[in-house]
């Protein structure tokens, strides 16, 4: 085929999918995330992965936002990682990325804890959506 991805053997029997390789973790200890993607509407400039630990607890998502800013707009990056502050939502990795589109612009990944449905984290996304 065309494609590949790295998933667990419970999806590759549910989707009827061929296994190239087995057992590619680096470290027998190792846990991989899996992740619900989707774009945040049609005019928006962000999209949500959202996950959860191994374990399936509910309490442990983490949810990673990636999202641009205008660059031009002095502070523009602090006053949305600053939503996340107002909405007390702890933020657990932040990395940033070329977006391809013009030199010295980037693409933000920002990783929290919660999950959309939850009133903080609707709070926070909601008011993310308008910078």
């Amino acid at each position: 085929g065309t494609s590949a991805a790295v998933s667990s053997s419970i999806a590759a029997e549910v989707h009827g999918l061929d296994f190239l390789a087995r057992d590619i973790e680096d470290t027998a200890n190792n846990a991989t995330r899996f992740f619900v993607l989707r774009k945040r509407g049609p005019t928006s400039r962000a999209a949500t992965v959202v996950g959860r630990d191994a374990d399936g607890d509910p309490q442990k998502w983490k949810t990673l936002v990636l999202f641009t800013v205008d660059h031009a707009d002095p502070g523009a990056l602090a006053d949305s990682l600053g939503v996340f502050k107002k909405h007390r939502i702890n933020l657990t990795s932040i990395n940033a990325r070329p977006s391809g589109v013009a030199q010295w612009n980037y693409i933000f990944f920002v990783e929290f804890a919660g999950r959309e449905g939850q009133e903080k984290v609707d709070g926070a996304l909601g008011e993310l959506e308008r910078f």
